[in-house]
């Protein structure tokens, strides 16, 4: 590597390290380096960096729908502890939290869930977080009808490990528990349980 292309990296140095520390929400870095010839072939660079502060959360204005935010399941995952005004905004928890959010609506059957809004507002001149953030879970679908593919035994004899019925909530653990129950029966080599693809036009799986 050239002496030109080593002393252009170690400028660009400082700036790159300064966009690394923003997921984490520090904007106001001091980065000071130095690049120094040891030897005619060695160089060493260092930087020394302070962070400085985190930006904070002023503002968390989170909205769910109604039929979501009566969900036990929810219900745990807020409020979002990280997220309150006055914590340090972190891009990276901020994700996590979405995440977590899409991650269960899967899970429990709010298979058209989407965000409506999702904005996050950094004011580095007031050097504030305010978030917006609104998830719309629309209706939990239900379990429909379970078809069994198999030619080994009796299907009302099958019938007898499914841990659900017609019409209750859909959740994924009922349907780990529906493999497991079958898998240890010790009547089949292999199991596989799988939601079929719903329908727009029904409110069951």
């Amino acid at each position: 590597m050239s002496e030109g292309r080593l002393r252009r990296l170690h400028k660009k140095a400082p700036k790159e390290i300064a966009t690394a520390l923003q997921p984490y929400g520090y904007y106001r870095p001091l980065i000071q380096g130095e690049l120094v010839q040891i030897t005619p072939e060695k160089w060493q660079a260092s930087y020394n960096v302070d962070s400085g502060p985190g930006i904070p959360i002023v503002e968390f204005n989170f909205n769910i729908s109604e039929e979501m935010g009566n969900d036990p399941a929810f219900q745990a995952l807020l409020p979002p502890p990280h997220l309150r005004p006055g914590n340090i905004f972190s891009h990276i928890e901020y994700d996590k939290f979405k995440n977590s959010l899409t991650t269960l609506a899967s899970e429990r059957g709010y298979f058209t869930a989407s965000f409506t809004q999702h904005r996050v507002a950094i004011n580095l001149d007031t050097y504030d977080v305010a978030i917006q953030l609104e998830y719309e879970g629309g209706h939990r679908y239900n379990f429909g009808e379970v078809t069994l593919d198999q030619d080994v035994l009796d299907t009302e004899f099958l019938k007898r490990y499914i841990p659900f019925e017609q019409g209750t909530p859909y959740s994924l653990n009922a349907l780990i528990d529906l493999q497991q129950a079958l898998h240890d029966s010790d009547y089949f080599q292999t199991v596989e349980v799988a939601p079929d693809k719903v329908q727009p036009d029904s409110n069951q799986v």
